[in-house]
């Protein structure tokens, strides 16, 4: 999830995307999660570090403060995106019957 650091109320926006996969369903909600805490270079430092710890604490994830135009925190999530994703396919891939994976 990409949360805006410089909005209103960043842990509110939150709530709102998971309440609203909540209610779409499908397992969505039970997904793990990554949270992107974006434009902190728009924020003072002792407010960032208040909305971080605000969201750790609802998410019940530390979240990634980044800031795409001057790069900051972009390798560490695309760290945790890539392991994530390994994660999950090493999952997939043990519950796969061996006879059944076809490489075409």
């Amino acid at each position: 999830h990409l949360v805006d650091a410089a909005g209103d109320d960043p842990v509110g926006a939150w709530r709102v995307v998971r309440g609203e996969l909540d209610s779409y369903g499908a397992g969505l909600a039970d997904k793990p999660e990554l949270i992107a805490l974006s434009r902190t270079d728009l924020v003072e430092q002792e407010v960032l570090a208040k909305v971080a710890k605000a969201l750790e604490k609802a998410a019940r994830v530390k979240p990634f403060p980044i800031s795409a135009p001057i790069g900051e925190g972009i390798e560490p999530l695309l760290d945790a995106i890539v392991r994530g994703l390994g994660r999950e396919a090493e999952a997939e891939a043990a519950s796969e019957p061996a006879g059944d994976w076809s490489p075409l």
